[in-house]
């Protein structure tokens, strides 16, 4: 008498789902949690848009701008974490969007998924190349960081992902899980090079400290450095650009000359 096969519960919910189980899982669980680690890309994500940040926003953009949206990506990862759970198929968001709601919003959802993947693939891969060919230019001289070859690498990146893609899903699965503590140790690593390799860092401001208010020095001052005119103020409600601020009650005027007025 032969035992009854084991009956498996994700097989199951696919069959009340409407679907029969022909995709093999070779992949841990581990490496599950590394190829969505990967996507998220600490080092890719954070240090390509860092000068944006930087420049537009400031450290406060970073500080505390890069945390705070973290909680609301969060959240919408937990959500997700909630349909998949519920409905664990391969077609992804685009078919629980079929059957929540209607198939025409399973086609939207599908195409606009499509274009998101292509674009993130793309500007990845473009990242990659673009640090390529700066690095390539730094150990070989006669390497020309130009934007042709940054381009040339860019389609030999997109080409080796997708032959991997299509005829090696174990070396995905091990590189994924390479992926995982590169990243780790990688962050961990340009944190403590930023901590600890510059000789000085930014000093904290006190609190109530004036910003910008040191006193002009005639010449020598940076903003009316290169500009004409003689020091004086307007209308007594203090100096302008190209002039020294007005004297204190009781003590001579000293011009940019150093002579006294």
């Amino acid at each position: 008498m032969t035992k009854p096969a084991p009956v498996d519960e994700d097989a199951k919910r696919l069959a009340e789902l409407g679907y029969k189980q022909e995709l093999s899982r070779t992949w841990s669980g581990f490496s599950n949690f590394a190829i969505s680690f990967s996507i998220i890309s600490i080092l890719a994500g954070c240090f390509t848009t860092f000068g944006q940040a930087w420049n537009n926003g400031g450290p406060v953009a970073i500080a505390w701008g890069w945390p705070l949206i973290s909680i609301f990506i969060l959240i919408i990862g937990l959500c997700m974490s909630e349909l998949v759970s519920a409905y664990p198929t391969a077609g992804g968001i685009y078919w629980w969007a079929a059957k929540m709601g209607r198939p025409v919003h399973g086609w939207f959802t599908g195409w606009f998924n499509l274009i998101g993947l292509i674009a993130v693939t793309a500007s990845v891969d473009y990242g990659c190349a673009t640090f390529l060919n700066i690095t390539l230019s730094r150990f070989f001289t006669g390497w020309d960081p130009s934007l042709t070859n940054a381009f040339i690498l860019f389609a030999v990146i997109l080409v080796l992902h997708a032959l991997i893609n299509i005829f090696s899903h174990r070396l995905i699965s091990t590189l994924q899980n390479v992926s995982v503590w590169w990243h780790v140790f990688g962050a961990a690593v340009v944190v403590l090079i930023l901590v600890f390799g510059p000789d000085s860092h930014q000093s904290i401001p006190r609190p109530g400290a004036r910003r910008g208010s040191r006193r002009c020095r005639g010449r020598r001052c940076r903003r009316h450095r290169g500009r004409r005119g003689d020091h004086g103020s307007r209308g007594g409600r203090g100096p302008v650009l190209g002039g020294a601020p007005p004297a204190r009650q009781g003590r001579p005027r000293v011009l940019a000359e150093g002579r006294a007025a």
